[in-house]
């Protein structure tokens, strides 16, 4: 899974054996290696959506997890009772954001 920003860095989700990385690359350099790595602890991850310098990242279980990309720290996380797996996040920019996904 692949997903951009505006400041042009790219955040790549490596699931299955290597066993749940999020990776930073910097698009604006020629350069193929990261720029930051994160250990989600979940081979599962499905959704990343940046919120200023944090990162909102959904996984399979309905889980999200809101990691502080400065210190690739886990701030905190909670779970969605209605979805199985949180596919998409979509932030608002200012103070609300909508996920979605698959249910039972």
């Amino acid at each position: 899974m692949y997903s951009t920003d505006d400041s042009g860095l790219l955040y790549a989700t490596l699931n299955g054996k290597v066993g749940g990385q999020l990776r930073s690359y910097d698009t604006r350099t020629k350069s193929s290696d990261p720029i930051q790595e994160y250990n989600c602890g979940r081979d599962d991850v499905y959704a990343v959506e940046e919120i200023g310098h944090s990162l909102l990242l959904g996984f399979e279980g309905g889980e999200l997890q809101l990691v502080d990309r400065r210190m690739l720290k886990k701030v905190c996380e909670v779970w969605d009772p209605y979805v199985t797996t949180v596919g998409d996040i979509e932030y608002n920019g200012t103070n609300g954001f909508l996920t979605s996904g698959l249910n039972e």
